[in-house]
């Protein structure tokens, strides 16, 4: 996982952020599978295999959320 190779500060600052926005279609491929809530993804689909994941067109740019990210932990 992604986050496994960052630093232990990194990843208490990804814990206790309220929100993340994460740039970039790697960033999604490397974070999807993260269990957070209010976890975003700003990227330009470039294949196929992700335009399929998200339901949404190759070559579009768009904001995604996660499903579920939005439950409240509080």
């Amino acid at each position: 996982m992604m986050l496994d190779r960052s630093s232990v500060a990194f990843q208490d600052l990804f814990d206790k952020a309220d929100l993340v926005i994460s740039n970039g279609q790697g960033n999604l491929e490397g974070l999807i599978a993260v269990e957070k809530s209010a976890l975003f993804f700003l990227l330009m689909v470039k294949c196929d295999v992700i335009a399929d994941l998200l339901g949404v067109k190759k070559g579009g740019f768009i904001c995604y959320e996660k499903e579920g990210s939005n439950n409240n932990n509080n």
